[in-house]
């Protein structure tokens, strides 16, 4: 029977918007996620590539999320495509319309010259192609693509 009700209601749904009574930009706003990269979080816009001794920043923009408790987790994903951070960010939205947040990847303690005369070698799995990842309430929204060297 709820199974039933739900088609139905689908249905209709389908019907007023392929109609034209009802826009689906009314039925629920949009959701759009703009992830921004940067080696300083007071300078937003540095598109890399950015140095594997260095933290990188992405500057997370939700807007579009109803009122309520939410889940973005950002994923940090390496050249190897395996998952390198996890990072999950919970928060309560009231009436605002939008939400910013930071989240960061920092893979190496020391610098260069630090690790060479600690006598630590370095592992280059790290350079190259990086994907940062977010996804909010279990949806993947967006990626963005940068470099390490």
């Amino acid at each position: 029977m709820r199974q039933s009700s739900l088609l139905l209601s689908l249905l209709i749904a389908l019907f007023l918007v392929t109609t034209g009574l009802l826009s689906p930009a009314s039925a629920a706003p949009e959701l759009q996620v703009v992830i921004t990269l940067t080696t300083d979080p007071a300078r937003p816009g540095n598109s890399g590539p950015f140095s594997v001794y260095e933290p990188v920043y992405a500057l997370i923009t939700l807007n579009g999320l109803s009122p309520g408790r939410h889940l973005a987790t950002v994923n940090w994903i390496g050249p190897e495509n395996t998952l390198e951070q996890s990072t999950p960010h919970r928060f309560t939205l009231g009436n605002q319309s939008g939400y910013i947040f930071y989240s960061w990847l920092k893979l190496m303690k020391n610098g260069p010259f630090k690790r060479t005369l600690g006598g630590q070698t370095f592992d280059d799995r790290y350079l190259g192609q990086w994907k940062v990842q977010v996804v909010v309430d279990g949806r993947p929204l967006a990626a963005e693509n940068f470099t390490l060297r």
